[in-house]
């Protein structure tokens, strides 16, 4: 069960101090989804209040960091605003980040078939200022002049350099007067920003690629735990690619001994980079049971229940009632009664869902012989 949720100005931009504590009695709805690939991924809830207090949000709200406590006091959530809504008797107000662009340029091409260029990157600091670094590159068409496409990435910037606020009025709203409230973790602020590298060529190891690229543009990223993996990766990266995607890349590609490898951001804006969790018998962290209408979960070790918002991805679970007459096995690869949880879905007050699979190795060797990556 979540038992608060603390609501603070981000510690990355410039704005002035806030912070309020949400009671279990003061939101409604909440919901979170982490994955072991990516970490914390987005959450969502409800809170009602006074209309000024909820308006302010609608003001000065995009941005802000939500950490959610489970009942022990441990983060089951941590990330920052990218939607809000207010909802009101005959109107919803919304407001977002997810379409936003503060540093802006566009690709295009001066004949066809010709290389690639791109123009001048144009930054709106102000906006840079108040919710951090966030890009956006366009694909434009064949263009010759370089002054002209510079023109349009400037007047492109300022059309998405702040967050839009449409006003929209739903067919009916019988809630009364409430704000709707959407979190991200801080792994997809990586999907704000794109990495290129054009200096070093070669390869480098996918351990150092990866902190390269927090170095580069993690700009709300921390701290991180990087374990050393000497897997190569080219070095070149010329193609615009989010930095999300080029971490994510890498890191479907596991090691030179086919050991799977996840990376995510969690509390603290920490992001972590390390071989997933092993799979023998041992390597069992919850215990649950099938036939269970509860469907409580439980530590393997200690046998304490354990509160389901607490539940994270990257660890196996196993039902401990039915094929009770196999042998424990050495491999949960190949034991039935146990999966590999990849993402899980949390609803308050004691709901949990989790997507399993057997670790994803086929997709990892995929993706090495370069036919794709991990679907998840």
């Amino acid at each position: 069960m979540i038992s608060s949720i603390i609501i603070k100005n981000n510690p990355v931009v410039t704005r002035p101090y806030f912070m309020q504590s949400l009671q279990p009695d003061e939101f409604t709805g909440y919901n979170h989804d982490i994955r072991a690939m990516g970490g914390f991924w987005s959450c969502k809830f409800s809170m009602a209040g006074d209309l000024v207090d909820l308006e302010e949000y609608i003001e000065n709200g995009l941005g802000r960091d939500i950490k959610a406590f489970d009942e022990n006091g441990d983060t089951a959530f941590h990330g920052l605003i990218v939607e809000l809504k207010l909802n009101l008797p005959n109107a919803e107000i919304s407001i977002s980040l997810l379409d936003m662009a503060n540093r802006v340029q566009i690709r295009y091409l001066t004949a066809s078939g010709g290389l690639i260029k791109r123009s001048t990157a144009y930054n709106d600091t102000a906006s840079q200022a108040l919710y951090g670094i966030k890009e956006k590159i366009f694909s434009g068409a064949i263009i010759s002049s370089s002054t002209e496409v510079n023109q349009a990435a400037q007047k492109l910037l300022s059309q998405y350099k702040y967050p839009s606020s449409p006003i929209n009025t739903p067919k009916n709203n019988s809630g009364g007067i409430s704000l709707s409230i959407i979190a991200h973790g801080y792994v997809r602020t990586l999907d704000w920003r794109v990495y290129n590298q054009t200096v070093n060529t070669g390869t480098e190891n996918i351990s150092t690629q990866i902190a390269a690229v927090i170095t580069a543009v993690g700009q709300f990223i921390a701290s991180t735990s990087i374990t050393a993996n000497t897997s190569p990766v080219l070095q070149l990266q010329d193609a615009d690619k989010l930095a999300w995607n080029v971490i994510e890349g890498a890191t479907q590609l596991g090691d030179v001994s086919n050991n799977r490898y996840v990376v995510g951001v969690y509390e603290d804006r920490k992001l972590t980079y390390a071989q997933a969790t092993g799979s023998t018998i041992t390597d069992v962290n919850y215990i649950t049971e099938a036939l269970s209408e509860s469907g409580d979960f439980y530590d393997r070790k200690s046998g304490v229940k354990l509160d389901m918002a607490s539940i994270r991805p990257n660890k196996w679970v196993r039902y401990t009632d039915i094929l009770g007459s196999l042998s424990d096995g050495t491999d949960l690869f190949t034991d039935p009664r146990a999966t590999y949880i990849e993402s899980v879905n949390y609803s308050d007050p004691d709901r949990v869902s989790i997507t399993g699979t057997r670790g994803a190795l086929a997709e990892m060797i995929m993706a090495k012989a370069g036919f794709g990556g991990v679907t998840v």
